[in-house]
């Protein structure tokens, strides 16, 4: 048996497989078009949105700014640098019915001297809203390049970096592998280790990003993108495979210290038949996922409990979370702490200036 043999004797996966997961064999950092995947209806899913909408006196509709109450009305000040920087954030889940596609919205507004930042790797997709003065690549040690008014950040495996100016403002929305294929038209294996215009991979959404950029208030923009959330999936397949590849996900993140068998013995499938889903959707392994989701947990511990012991949870001893820190972030677990306690407030990631002023070395 020849390898294009092998190839097609695979056995299937929960679903059909995905017919254009390959649409990006290169990606560079010019917006490369996606194709679209729409298939069926989800009228009956949003009948149940609809009626929960009427439930919470919600309005689904983008309306003009108002001072009307709203679920997304809360804001925190935070003084992150007392003697550099003031930000406003806002942040907060979607609305029960968009969860399974939209994890979380948030939004930024500061002035200050211009930053470079180190952010470390992670699994989100993400529309990113650019508002003000932002720079960015793919992969740290690359050159950095302008943001377009409306970017798709995907997965990365590697830190990269990104600077603002002298006025950062964005909003962004944190998307499910699900979100992905149903709001974007693509499988997130195609957009992993790169950056897109929003426009060229989903055209449609030109829309959204100039209304988003037009609105000053976060309850506004919450209502600009549930109206376009709900025109979008509106002809999306609500089918068995979306609900397998939301399980996957789930599973797969709740369970970062668990063997890759015992999760596909958990979902009731064969690991060789999980690492084919994983290939095909999420572009990386399942213990690649899992490292990714152990390596999250350790600096989001560290950053809340400033305990080494406590980050190191899931992994073998301490020496195991320095190594991974090390693959990861380019630094240890304790120059982390040290940079946290020194007046960087970024949770994901380093500021590159402290750093270099604190003689850490970010290789």
């Amino acid at each position: 048996m020849d390898r294009h043999e092998r190839h097609h004797a695979r056995p299937r996966s929960l679903w059909s497989p995905p017919a254009c997961h390959r649409a990006i064999e290169q990606r560079p950092r010019s917006p490369v078009p996606l194709p679209e995947f729409r298939t069926g209806s989800a009228g009956q899913q949003k009948a149940v949105w609809q009626r929960q909408a009427a439930c919470s006196k919600t309005s689904w509709r983008a309306s003009p700014e108002t001072s009307m109450p709203s679920p997304y009305d809360a804001r925190e000040a935070l003084v992150l640098n007392k003697t550099e920087e003031t930000a406003t954030n806002w942040s907060s889940p979607l609305p029960p019915a968009l969860r399974p596609w939209i994890r979380m919205a948030i939004q930024r507004r500061a002035v200050a001297p211009p930053k470079l930042y180190r952010i470390f790797p992670n699994m989100n997709c993400e529309i990113f809203i650019n508002c003000g003065e932002h720079f960015a690549n793919a992969r740290c040690g690359e050159p950095l390049y302008p943001l377009p008014l409306a970017s798709v950040f995907g997965p990365k495996t590697r830190s990269y970096d990104h600077a603002t100016g002298a006025r950062s403002d964005w909003f962004l929305l944190q998307l499910t592998p699900l979100g992905v294929r149903d709001l974007l038209g693509c499988p997130l294996a195609a957009l992993v280790d790169a950056d897109h215009d929003l426009t060229a991979v989903a055209p449609g959404a030109a829309v959204l990003a100039e209304r988003i950029a037009g609105a000053s208030q976060f309850a506004t923009r919450l209502r600009i993108v549930e109206a376009w959330a709900m025109a979008r999936l509106d002809g999306a397949a609500i089918g068995s495979r979306h609900s397998a590849l939301s399980r996957v996900h789930a599973v797969m993140l709740n369970r970062p210290r668990t063997s890759v068998g015992a999760i596909a013995a958990q979902l009731g499938i064969g690991a060789r038949q999980l690492r084919t889903i994983m290939r095909d959707e999420f572009g990386i392994s399942p213990k690649a996922l899992l490292g990714h989701a152990r390596f999250e947990h350790a600096w989001a511990t560290l950053f809340h409990t400033g305990s080494i012991s406590q980050a190191s949870a899931l992994f073998a001893d301490q020496a195991h979370l320095t190594r991974a820190f090390r693959r990861y972030a380019h630094l240890t677990p304790n120059q982390y702490r040290r940079l946290k306690t020194s007046g960087d407030a970024i949770r994901n990631g380093v500021d590159r200036g402290l750093a270099e002023r604190m003689g850490i070395a970010l290789y």
